[in-house]
């Protein structure tokens, strides 16, 4: 009932009958409580980054899908600011964490994930206080300082108490200046200390670049196949590769199907783009190396035919620069060159345009290039 193939060919049945009933029946035999129950969809707004040419978004399909719930069955959705009209067709009611200023209940509940921090590590207490007792003005002190940075988001608290906790961060002072302002701060500090040097970072650079060009969360083996089809000095060792993938542990995680994902959205955004007057050290820009190699890449790497089609997507959209420069080095015109380049990224380029998702949610500018 919740197969890919169920999923692809109608999701709402698939919801409806792999979620929807399954816990119906549950409630009925008494075999879950008799409470309200919830559902957490956390980000709506990423799901909109790479929307599909046809076919639902995540939005698009809840409001399809929410006139089904039963009245016990709860949702609750997060959104940013500025993607709020995502929820316009949705009957929800709005709480805003944009308010955590004048909001008291807000401010009370960043107070108390604080406390709670504080109190379960005698670290964090030591580093916070400057003379390593709990003083209760003095940690009162530092709690409404992180409350105010935080600007409401608890991975900034998170992450910072972290730091607090394996003594990275330490007050000396009453001025709290070693204390980073914001997230991207906290996103320079954890790099710099991750990459002493220019060398150690260039090192990851690849791994990083592969990542961010992908759509999906690729295993480390197809990160591997994919870095050593763009080498043209020789070929990466595997082990070497390992140690890489060991030091980037803490920001690329490993999932239980043994793929990667970045450690927060938040992050992956970060690594692309910098708001302006914000240092841009650590900036990847992964276009420029990778979409080159693309179709090495695909060619080279272990990719199901499904995936090809994705990342031709991916090279169609944001490789516009770059086509443009080798239409004019070989007389070729652009679309001539992304038709072959389509053609020769795949063994069977029916296969890629024949596969699930293709039919079902096409991409139709890859299609529309390779008739």
């Amino acid at each position: 009932m919740l197969s890919l193939r169920s999923c692809v060919q109608d999701p709402v049945a698939a919801f409806r009958r792999g979620v929807l009933e399954p816990l119906a029946n549950l409630r009925k035999e008494q075999k879950i409580p008799q409470e309200e129950c919830i559902i957490l969809i956390d980000g709506l707004n990423e799901a909109e980054f790479h929307k599909p040419d046809y076919g639902d978004t995540v939005s698009s399909f809840i409001a399809n899908i929410i006139s089904k719930f039963p009245p016990w069955l709860k949702l609750i959705v997060t959104v940013r600011t500025n993607f709020q009209e995502l929820t316009c067709s949705q009957p929800f009611f709005m709480i805003s964490l944009d308010d955590f200023p004048e909001s008291k209940e807000i401010q009370a509940d960043l107070n108390a994930y604080i406390q709670y921090r504080i109190n379960a590590s005698q670290d964090i207490v030591n580093n916070i206080s400057l003379n390593g007792k709990a003083d209760a003005a003095i940690i009162g002190k530092v709690s409404n300082h992180l409350i105010m940075r935080s600007m409401g988001s608890y991975l900034y608290l998170k992450l910072t108490l972290d730091l607090f906790q394996k003594g990275h961060l330490v007050i000396k002072s009453a001025s709290y200046k070693v204390v980073p302002v914001s997230l991207s701060e906290l996103y320079l500090l954890q790099c710099n200390m991750k990459f002493m040097t220019n060398s150690s970072f260039e090192r990851a650079l690849p791994v990083l670049n592969v990542v961010l060009a992908s759509l999906h969360p690729l295993t480390d083996d197809q990160i591997f196949q994919a870095i050593n089809a763009g080498q043209i000095h020789g070929e990466h060792e595997w082990e070497e590769f390992h140690q890489r993938m060991e030091a980037l542990s803490g920001f690329l995680i490993k999932r239980r199907d043994k793929t990667r994902m970045f450690c927060h959205p938040s992050f992956r955004e970060w690594l692309v783009w910098r708001a302006d007057g914000e240092n841009t050290d650590f900036l990847c820009e992964p276009r420029k190396p990778q979409i080159k190699l693309m179709g090495q890449i695909l060619a080279n790497s272990r990719l199901p035919a499904a995936s090809r089609c994705v990342l031709q997507k991916k090279y169609l959209r944001a490789g516009g620069s770059l086509r443009m420069g080798l239409s004019k080095k070989t007389g070729i015109s652009s679309s001539h060159l992304q038709a072959l380049w389509i053609g020769y990224s795949t063994d069977g380029l029916s296969a890629a345009l024949a596969s699930l998702r293709n039919l079902y949610t096409p991409n139709v500018k890859p299609a529309n290039f390779a008739e």
